[in-house]
């Protein structure tokens, strides 16, 4: 029988969320006229099959890496609520599964998770104190809600491919357009609280301390053929361990009545820079990707190649080289085997998508790895270390090739398929005890919403 326990986080982001819409309701000024009385209702339903052998390369069954296959379900339901001009709340309920089992994914104690409640408060610059905005946008979200994505995903990107989906938190999250219609910056700033500690230390002398994520991203697509963007992120954690990522992202944005339209580019650079564990962190990330849109025979095709470089600890370093971004997601920007973690490792990957009809979308993306440092070892994207501190004498991780397809079915349903092939590497081998047999995954995966769309 299921556990009758209460479900924390459940109970806490309610009641904060209930708090936080009184609160907006009472402070808004009284003239703000009605809205939108109906409440919208919407959701979807997403169910994968996969099947992958080896799994990980590393979890071993007798001396082999083992596999894995399964079908997991993630249904959702959301509420969308304007009650007022310029007030909108919004809540969504999540249930995520593996079929064959009772228990659900990450809840141990509840069969649904508050995914997200929230209230946005609009246009902020046309109430009260910030009237002296003037023409600029402001808006606010409060309350527990996903991670968004920035730029390209390496340094921040939701997890939609996950069972659970995007990491949630709770926090506030500032959106802004400040500028003339000449030149305007778009920013995003946003405090997060990413690990709700037991508030009584678990009995010890003080209090512990949340686990907090802050910081802004601003970017303006404004500079002729340019978009630019630079941000800062700082990751709190308890006893003063902090870490902060900070860097710039420049993309190109050429006009369509040029010769070059069509040829998109971007460059990325960050740094990271605090303390990890007992020592300082000395590392960088960069990325440079280009892209090249065309039709043959009528059909729409893009071209990519591109290089990511991770930093990655020598022997002789003093400080942490070693680059860990503070909340990506691989599966989308180091292929989709999901056995490399964007961190002491090259990649080298090329791209090609071809669209045969307005329904469906064909990709093959193609992946180099190497390490950067062989004496740092390979990070896996499952989490953890392997063959560190010279176990691995090569560079060469290996090469991941996806196949997939993206195709509408039917109105707004989702079917996606795909196929992707790892073939180790020696330094794959050296770090397993001798394994480099080639790697299959195979997934097939149906998604339907229904109602209104979540915003």
């Amino acid at each position: 029988m299921r556990s009758k326990q209460n479900h924390p986080v459940l109970r806490n982001s309610i009641r904060l969320c209930q708090a936080l819409f009184c609160l907006a309701l009472i402070s808004w000024p009284a003239t703000t006229a009605r809205a939108d009385d109906e409440v919208k209702v919407g959701g979807d339903i997403r169910g994968r099959t996969e099947y992958k052998r080896p799994y990980n390369y590393v979890a071993s069954d007798g001396g082999e890496p083992t596999g894995d296959d399964g079908t997991s379900l993630r249904t959702r339901l959301h509420f969308h609520w304007t009650p007022a001009e310029n007030v909108e709340f919004f809540m969504q309920v999540q249930d995520s599964r593996f079929w064959g089992t009772d228990s659900v994914v990450d809840m141990a104690d509840a069969d649904l998770d508050l995914r997200q409640a929230y209230v946005t408060l609009n246009n902020l610059q046309s109430h009260g104190a910030l009237t002296w905005l003037g023409e600029n946008d402001l808006d606010v979200k409060i309350g527990r809600m996903a991670l968004p994505t920035f730029g390209d995903g390496y340094i921040i990107s939701s997890n939609e491919w996950e069972v659970n989906g995007p990491i949630a938190f709770e926090g506030l999250w500032f959106m802004g357009n400040f500028g003339s219609d000449e030149f305007a910056v778009d920013v995003d700033l946003l405090w997060m609280d990413l690990a709700n500690n037991d508030p009584t230390g678990g009995g010890a002398i003080g209090p512990a301390e949340d686990t907090v994520f802050w910081g802004f991203n601003a970017g303006t697509g404004d500079i002729p053929w340019i978009g630019a963007e630079v941000y800062y992120w700082t990751m709190d954690r308890p006893k003063g361990v902090d870490e902060m990522t900070y860097g710039w992202r420049i993309t190109t944005d050429i006009p369509e009545d040029n010769p070059l339209a069509g040829l998109r580019g971007v460059f990325e650079y960050a740094i990271a820079s605090g303390e990890r564990g007992l020592l300082d962190v000395d590392a960088n990330f960069w990325v440079v990707r280009g892209e090249y849109d065309f039709n043959l025979f009528d059909l729409p095709h893009t071209v990519g190649v591109g290089f990511s470089h991770a930093t990655g600890s020598a022997a002789s370093a003093s400080d942490n080289e070693t680059w860990s971004a503070p909340l990506d997601l691989t599966h989308e920007t180091l292929g989709h085997f999901d056995l490399v973690d964007n961190s002491n490792v090259d990649d080298l990957f090329f791209q090609f998508q071809v669209a045969p009809t307005d329904q469906i979308d064909l990709h093959i993306d193609f992946h180099m790895f190497t390490l950067d440092e062989e004496n740092g070892g390979w990070a896996t994207a499952s989490g953890g270390t392997v063959g560190a501190g010279g176990a691995i004498l090569d560079d060469d991780l290996g090469t991941d090739i996806d196949i997939y397809a993206v195709c509408q079915v039917m109105g707004d349903n989702e079917l996606r398929f795909g196929y992707s092939r790892f073939e180790a590497g020696d330094a794959v081998k050296d770090a397993t005890g001798g394994f480099d047999d080639a790697g299959d995954y195979l997934y097939l995966q149906v998604l339907v919403p229904f109602g209104t769309a979540a915003n």
